[in-house]
């Protein structure tokens, strides 16, 4: 991160917090030392292809 880039961090409360409370956000996550896969923007849909993550507001998907 370059030092002039803005810290745009979204503090959550615990609990739930769906995303679409918080606007545009960004998830990515690390698996055992792998490399850091990131979805896109703002993603919805199902399993996207080169992270494998799926998010569908308001639906369980693999019963998670």
């Amino acid at each position: 991160m370059s030092a002039y880039a803005q810290d745009l961090t979204v503090p959550l409360p615990p609990g739930e917090t769906p995303l679409a409370d918080i606007g545009l956000y960004r998830v990515a996550y690390q698996s055992y030392g792998k490399e850091v896969v990131e979805m896109p923007v703002s993603w919805t849909g199902h399993f996207e292809t080169v992270s494998g993550v799926s998010y569908v507001p308001n639906e369980r998907v693999l019963d998670r």
